[in-house]
């Protein structure tokens, strides 16, 4: 092709025909210019691609991340509710039914000793964020194009585990007052009892001789009390802010992929 084209401006010089030499090489110009405006259109074309299948990449990658933090997020819901719900009940109520507090320290299968579920039992939140503080570290999350859905990944994974653990550290607090209160209040019924397993679970008349005296046991209340505030506290900050955004960006993914 070029060689083609060397033999016509040759041809058209040694002919002295210079205008329709100008005109040519015009015409070969803006062939040229083409070329290159066509080539930076693939090029940019290649990169848009590329830069597409990234995006997509991300987006199903921290959907299936965002999926598993958010059934983290029920678990540990749904166990603090339980904790709210016994700690209610055996403040509450003078009469203590065993039946009904081993029920409410019972979650996913999981039994969990009721002295301990409601004097000293932490509800901890780890969210797996490895795709997202990847994607933080490489700069990749910029690929979103949205600072929307950036700024509530950032609530999701950052904000979530920041706001738990400053509940959990007044909760470490209450709990330590529980422990120090009822080591010394109830001395003789705990060292008349004895652990039913290794896990350390009391035996049931322990228990319920334990939680039949809380409702007429002003500290011990007034204690849990408090512990329950904190509980109500970090249910509604993880609830009402966190998993309300998880759900969102899951349904955000989610469209994406439609």
């Amino acid at each position: 092709m070029i060689k083609f084209f060397r033999k016509i401006r040759k041809r058209l010089l040694t002919e002295n025909k210079f205008s329709k030499y100008l005109i040519y090489a015009i015409g070969e110009i803006i062939l040229v210019v083409i070329g290159i405006l066509i080539a930076l259109q693939v090029n940019n074309w290649n990169i848009e691609r590329k830069s597409e299948l990234k995006v997509n990449e991300l987006s199903n990658n921290l959907l299936q991340e965002l999926r598993g933090l958010k059934r983290l997020m029920d678990n540990q819901l749904q166990a603090v509710e339980y904790q709210q719900n016994l700690i209610q009940y055996v403040t509450n109520n003078n009469k203590i039914q065993m039946d009904t507090v081993f029920r409410l320290s019972k979650f996913d299968s999981f039994q969990v000793d009721p002295l301990n579920f409601a004097f000293s039992y932490i509800v901890y939140l780890n969210p797996r964020g490895d795709l997202y503080n990847s994607a933080i570290n490489e700069g990749t999350l910029a690929l979103l194009e949205s600072e929307d859905i950036v700024s509530n990944l950032n609530t999701a994974y950052t904000m979530s585990e920041k706001r738990w653990a400053e509940h959990v550290d007044a909760e470490n607090l209450i709990n330590t007052r529980i422990q120090t209160y009822i080591s010394n209040a109830y001395k003789d019924i705990f060292n008349a009892a004895e652990f039913v397993d290794q896990k350390g679970a009391w035996d049931k008349t322990t228990t319920h001789k334990v939680l039949q005296n809380i409702h007429a046991d002003g500290e011990l209340k007034y204690l849990l009390s408090a512990k329950l505030q904190i509980l109500r506290f970090k249910y509604a900050s993880l609830k009402k802010r966190n998993y309300r955004k998880v759900e969102e960006l899951i349904d955000y993914f989610e469209s994406k992929q439609k």
